[in-house]
This record gives C-alpha cells, structure tokens and sequence, in this order.
C-alpha cells in the first residue's frame, strides 16, 4: 500500500486552516496525525475547567504535543477556583512545553503560583500574563527567564514584604502591567511602556514611585489604572494643560476627551483648540478629541490643520477626570524621552478588580522609596511646593483606547 510522504502531508496540513479540517486528518493517517497535530497544538485556550484537564492529559501522553505548543492560555469564562489535581495537571503540561512563548494563567484563589516553580520547566517565553500573586513562587519563575518582553501581575501579597527580584534580571522586559509596588523591583529592566494598578491606600505613594521611575530611560508610556476618585480633580481651565505642555517638549501626539464640554465644540473651534496646544508645545502633530464614542482626530501638515477625520470607538470612554496629586504631573515632564500622550499613554479606570494594601505594605513601599533616593533632590525632579502655582492641580493623561482628559 502507498503512503503518502511526509513532506507532502506537511504541506497539505499547513495550507489548512479549519479546526474541522485539521481534526478529520488526524484520523486519516500517522503521517497526517503527526502534522495536523502539530499545528492544533500550536495555541490551546480551553474554555473550560474539564476540558483543561483532558487537554492537559493529551499534552503529556505524547512528548511531540507539548513541543508544539507555543501558546497556553487559561481563562475561563467564569472565574472559579480550580482543583488541586488540576493544577498539578497543568504543571506536569507546562514541563512538557518546551517551545513555550505566550502564557497566560487565572488563578482566582491567588494560592498555586508554585505551578511555576518547578526545576524541570525550561520553556523561555516573550509574553506573560498571570492574574497571580507577586510572591516566592513567581519571582524565582521570573529569575528564570531570559527572553521575556512582556509581563503582567495581577497582585502583591499583604502579609509581608514584597519579594525581592535578583540584581539583573529580565534585562530583555519592555513592557510590565502590575501591582504599583512591584515597579520598584524592575528599576533596572529597559521598561518602555508601564500600567500600574493603584488603590486607595497606595494612592500617596504615586508621586514617590514616579520619581523612582526617572531612572527608566527608555520610559515610553506610563498608566495608572483605577485611581481612586479622591485624587482626581476634573479640569476645565485649560491654562493647566498648556502649563504642563510646555514641559513636554517632545510630545508630538495628545488625546483630550471633551465628553462633558457643553455645548460640544465644532470643528472650528476644534481647530482653534489644537492650534492653541500647538502654540505650547511646537512639536504636537496630532490631537485628537473624544466626545463619548466618537474621535475625531486633528493632523498638523505644513504648519496647515486639515479636516479632522472622525472614527467611532464600539464603548463609550470611562468618566474623565484629571489627577490632583501634589507632584505627578511635575514627575512626568521628568521622562524627557516621552514622545506621546495617546492610546497607550496614562490612564485609569475603575473597571480593575483589586485588593487593598495593608499599612505595612505601605510604609514598606514609602520607606524603599525614600532609601533608593539620592540626598539632594535630582534637577529633574525637584520637589516644590503647589502654593507658589497659585494652588493649581496637576496634570495625569489617559491611555489606551482612552484618552487625556480636558
């Protein structure tokens, strides 16, 4: 009898791209079992908590699946802790991963973070995403990796200290969204883009985290997500924004959300807006303005604003409003690198499900703060006081698919 080669076989599976397909020739022949296997293995995202735990099983029967596998993302639909047996399913999965990059884990009762620590895991990845604790477990992961770019962690633990990441490591990190507390771990990696989460308790300690943040030079955009509603202040003076524009000298793009300006400004008016900021800040090319859903978007060419050209966003932007915390916006005119305040640039929302910090936690992280700065403040950062500003509230930007509030 012939037997197709496997050559052939290849080919055919990787001009084939319905799941359907790929299952029917699985059961065709070895030759095609192999191959279609190869490519179903490739992303696996269950969408439930038995289906985990047979695929899990299926990974580890055979050792070509787990090779294959270069994206495991658990998430299911309804957070629900898992069982022991099927954490420990997912760990003997994830040795068998070796050409792992993207990975993704929901742990809703922040308690198996030693899924991870295992000697015998030698995957590398390049993006992590653990709606976990930042503890013992997790760092001696991290310690591990060598080729990570992005990174995000859901929580810190409150009884104790935060653990300490080893001098050196993930110096290949670019892009991290976590805990505010846990930046101060990551000092070192070459950050370009940072979304901390902030709540109540640790909202004091923002101004001290951006200073300790100057020293991220290729910082290029930063995010706060759920700041709460006491340090914000809702900005209608616009001699605020140009205040601080004109210590953004290489701001090029800015969003501004105009929701709640009655009546809602025209495209006259729009214009005259961006040619105003303009004036503030020479090298603004773009602004953009949203009013609920709707952005419209301002392109200075030749010195000439053109027609704006308008886009409709499929949610409505989160309530806008602009922080009042002593020296944050002061703190941001520190990145001299920064070149936008757009989609991925500052921002918060209320939507992020966070536990509070505890007062230990929170002297620790003003206490570190206070440690790593230098005796005499940094001509960069220096510390003022807001009464010589005729008591005027500082400026905080909005980020992705959101925008700077106005």
């Amino acid at each position: 009898m012939h037997t197709i080669p496997s050559e052939v076989c290849t080919q055919i599976v990787h001009c084939t791209n319905e799941c359907a397909d790929l299952l029917a020739l699985t059961c065709t022949s070895k030759e095609f079992q192999y191959a279609a296997e190869k490519k179903l293995y490739t992303s696996l995202a269950p969408r439930n908590a038995q289906n985990t735990y047979l695929l899990c099983q299926a990974v580890v029967a055979r050792d070509h699946r787990g090779a294959s596998v270069r994206r495991f993302i658990l998430w299911l639909p309804t957070r629900q802790e898992l069982p022991l047996r099927l954490w420990q399913a997912i760990q003997d999965a994830l040795v068998t991963m070796i050409n792992l990059e993207v990975l993704m884990l929901d742990d809703a009762n922040f308690s198996n973070t030693w899924v991870l620590n295992s000697p015998e895991i030698t995957f590398q990845l390049l993006d992590a995403n653990f709606y976990m604790p930042w503890d013992a477990n997790m760092v001696a992961f991290l310690e591990t990796q060598d080729r990570l770019q992005t990174l995000h962690v859901d929580e810190v633990l409150e009884d104790g200290p935060i653990c300490p990441l080893s001098a050196g490591k993930l110096q290949t990190l670019h892009m991290f969204s976590g805990p505010l507390v846990a930046i101060l771990e990551l000092l070192a990696s070459p950050l370009t883009h940072v979304q901390l989460t902030v709540d109540a308790e640790a909202a004091p300690i923002v101004p001290n985290i951006l200073a300790e943040m100057d020293r991220i030079k290729p910082l290029r955009s930063i995010a706060f997500v759920k700041l709460p509603e006491a340090h914000t202040l809702e900005v209608l003076q616009r001699h605020e924004v140009h205040r601080h524009l004109v210590q953004m000298r290489a701001l090029d793009t800015i969003d501004l959300d105009c929701t709640r300006w009655a009546p809602t400004p025209h495209d006259v008016f729009q214009r005259m807006l961006a040619a105003e900021l303009r004036t503030f800040c020479p090298n603004l090319r773009r602004v953009g303005f949203w009013f609920a859903s709707l952005h419209c978007v301002w392109t200075c060419i030749d010195e000439d604003w053109g027609h704006p050209t308008n886009s409709q966003a499929q949610s409505a932007p989160p309530t806008p409003s602009i922080t009042a915390l002593p020296s944050l916006a002061h703190s941001l005119s520190s990145f001299p690198s920064m070149t936008s305040v757009t989609n991925d640039m500052v921002h918060y929302g209320m939507s992020c499900h966070t536990k509070s910090f505890s007062e230990t936690k929170l002297h620790q992280a003003l206490q570190k703060t206070k440690q790593r700065q230098s005796p005499s403040p940094s001509p960069t950062t220096p510390s003022r006081d807001l009464s010589d500003d005729d008591d005027e509230p500082g400026l905080f930007m909005l980020p992705k698919k959101h925008r700077v509030c106005c």
